[in-house]
């Protein structure tokens, strides 16, 4: 990431990180991110996810919300106190309103309820992406909103 004056500007391939312990959700989603032209690491579990986020280059984060180890929000939470600003798009079988709740406390920029559509995967994936340098700015300027 080179820095700009207002916001970073990304000259690499965006780098997608899949946490689900679904290992077929897993497979098709990183199929499907690929063929956008996505670098796409998965994870099975909310820890593997963590260690991911932590030693490399995360651009955004698809995880489930509900996972073994480390919830999504688990997940989420620790990312935002380490003040990483990868943008999050979570997935989940039930979509509940303190889901909806915590997900706009820590700026998640959306919440699917599974099954979802390939193409709803991807505008959220898209829109997630072109949100991150204004989550960027927020975080850094110490208004983060968690």
């Amino acid at each position: 990431m080179v820095p700009h004056a207002r916001c970073p500007v990304s000259l690499e391939v965006p780098r997608l990180l899949i946490s689900d312990d679904d290992p077929l959700l897993r497979e098709t989603l990183e199929s499907l991110l690929q063929g956008e032209g996505f670098a796409v690491s998965v994870a099975s579990d909310g820890h593997q996810a963590w260690q991911l986020v932590v030693s490399r280059t995360v651009h955004l984060v698809l995880s489930d919300v509900n996972m073994p180890g480390l919830s999504g929000l688990e997940l989420l939470r620790a990312t935002r106190r380490r003040g990483l600003p990868v943008p999050f798009v979570f997935l989940t079988a039930e979509v509940s309103p303190d889901l909806l709740h915590e997900a706009a406390r820590w700026q998640v920029q959306s919440v699917l309820a599974k099954p979802v559509s390939a193409r709803r995967i991807r505008q959220a994936v898209h829109e997630a992406l072109a949100f991150a340098p204004v989550l960027y700015r927020q975080l850094r300027s110490g208004h983060p909103g968690c």
